[in-house]
């Protein structure tokens, strides 16, 4: 993407420009898949809306990570897989197939959502499973690792190993033990990263690679086994990380402000000394950073009301398609996410945005109906 883009126009500025196009294509497709969740035009209006104004996407579209171009092409992906579960056209699955191959290529965290999809596509046609259906499952699988064996036939000749990527083991290693390790001894991440790092003989994550991976992944599991009930509390911490992290500090900082930077408030510190965190607070309130408490509350009142809204849409609509399929991508990226421990930060929830606001809304539009129905009774 970047290296075609310098060949034609032989500047960076125009990545920038592509990007916030791309960014702008977003809100349109979070749109189309709000419509498909909940069948609901106003609220599929509002997500969209949502899209096209949340801060740290607009942020992430100005600058040169992976992340604007991956939601392009997986928003393309669900959008496929959704006209497939509406009229069953073999093609729309291909295509979904081939988009989730050329995200997986472009950020490596959707390498196993096929066999979650493919769950659910058994589930979805559960009644009425045939050789069709079978046959169509088995060609989406085929078609995605189509797209990546190229990537991992290289690797496989390089270092011997038929993988896509290290990351699942740098996360293992660099950021989930560090974190477990941190909770376990009341330190911080920095401190006990470093002194890990130091114990195993290691520089930094840049070592680990594919012909070395599984040495680091032992490693790595092998502390996680001595530190069981640390490894169970920093998983639930980075799970509401995940959900509530807002991710604002970067974005004021990209606009000038706050940038010799400003306390952070991650969930660990709160657990870890309630009294610092109201210190940190305080600072932020009385600062620019007042940005980043907002954006925290934010997200925790929006997490909130997105987990009352998936138990209202199953209590009113049942077990619908839309519902069910959000339901399992939501806990492939909290799955995928749990290894990262205290590096998680609000990009890795940027998948799952469109659903969390989509259920969200939801809530809000039924506590709507509710206020307004008991005020019809009390007229009456």
């Amino acid at each position: 993407f970047l290296a075609a883009i310098m060949k034609v126009f032989q500047t960076n500025w125009m990545i920038v420009v592509i990007q916030i196009i791309l960014g702008s294509v977003i809100p349109v497709f979070a749109k189309r898949i709000g419509q498909y969740i909940l069948a609901n035009e106003k609220i599929a209006l509002a997500v969209g809306i949502f899209f096209a104004i949340e801060p740290l996407l607009v942020d992430l579209s100005g600058v040169m990570l992976t992340q604007t171009l991956f939601l392009t092409i997986f928003f393309g992906s669900l959008i496929a897989l959704c006209k497939y579960l509406e009229n069953e056209k073999f093609y729309h699955l291909a295509a979904s197939a081939v988009l989730l191959g050329l995200a997986t290529l472009t950020r490596p965290v959707t390498q196993y959502l096929w066999v979650f999809i493919v769950a659910f596509l058994f589930w979805r046609f559960r009644k009425k499973i045939s050789a069709r259906m079978i046959w169509q499952s088995v060609a989406f699988v085929a078609i995605i690792l189509a797209i990546l064996s190229p990537w991992l036939y290289r690797n496989a000749k390089i270092f011997g190993a038929p993988a896509l990527a290290v990351t699942k083991v740098t996360n293992l290693f660099g950021y989930f033990v560090p974190s477990i390790l941190a909770l376990e001894n009341n330190t911080s991440y920095t401190k006990s990263r470093d002194k890990f790092f130091q114990e195993e003989n290691v520089p930094d994550i840049t070592v680990i690679n594919l012909k070395n991976a599984r040495h680091y992944e032992q490693r790595s599991w092998l502390k996680i086994k001595q530190h069981k009930v640390a490894a169970v509390k920093v998983i639930a911490l980075t799970t509401v990380s995940f959900l509530t992290h807002d991710g604002y500090l970067g974005v004021a900082q990209d606009l000038g402000y706050l940038t010799d930077g400003a306390p952070s408030l991650p969930v660990f510190k709160i657990i870890q000394s309630p009294k610092l965190a109201l210190q940190i607070t305080g600072k932020l309130i009385k600062s620019p950073g007042i940005v980043v408490v907002l954006g925290r509350i934010f997200w925790i009142i929006t997490t909130i009301l997105a987990i009352a809204g998936a138990i209202l849409a199953i209590k009113n609509k049942g077990w619908q398609n839309g519902t069910m399929l959000s339901l399992t991508i939501i806990a492939y990226f909290i799955l995928t996410t749990a290894i990262v421990g205290l590096g998680v930060t609000a990009r890795y929830r940027q998948p799952i945005n469109i659903f969390i606001i989509s259920f969200a809304f939801y809530a809000i539009n039924r506590i709507r109906i509710r206020k307004n129905q008991l005020s019809q009774n009390k007229k009456i």
